[in-house]
């Protein structure tokens, strides 16, 4: 009998409701059945769905207005410690993620790069033994 493989759970945080609702939906185009992907739509939902639904996954848009993408993986690290998903920021500007590499999100996306990129970080992140 072989395993199911299991679901993988991720978070799509940007105030861009376009950005983020086409991600959601193309992200699970590349996993179909293995990947669930819930959406806020600034810094302070993200917070609150990651810490209870607790993901494997969470693509944060830095430039969310009030608590931005940075400021919610705090937060985020804060609460769920060596729980905590991996976090990948999201921007469409380099350069502004760069400056703000020192923070907990090790991980970026430049918009520009599309979704293909998110796709390789869930792919890489689904293979890691011991993941959800």
């Amino acid at each position: 009998m072989s395993k199911q493989p299991k679901t993988v759970r991720a978070v799509v945080a940007d105030d861009y409701q376009d950005v983020a609702t086409s991600m959601a939906s193309l992200l699970p185009l590349m996993y179909p059945g293995r990947l669930d992907v819930s959406l806020a739509f600034d810094g302070e939902e993200a917070v609150r769905l990651t810490k209870s639904l607790k993901p494997s996954v969470a693509f944060l848009d830095v430039g969310m207005p009030g608590t931005d993408g940075i400021q919610a993986a705090f937060a985020i690290r804060k609460a769920l410690g060596g729980d905590a998903p991996v976090l990948v920021a999201v921007s469409g500007d380099a350069d502004r993620v760069t400056r703000r590499m020192e923070q907990p999100v090790r991980p970026y996306l430049v918009q520009a790069a599309g979704c293909r990129a998110a796709c390789r970080r869930v792919q890489v992140h689904c293979a890691a033994p011991g993941r959800q």
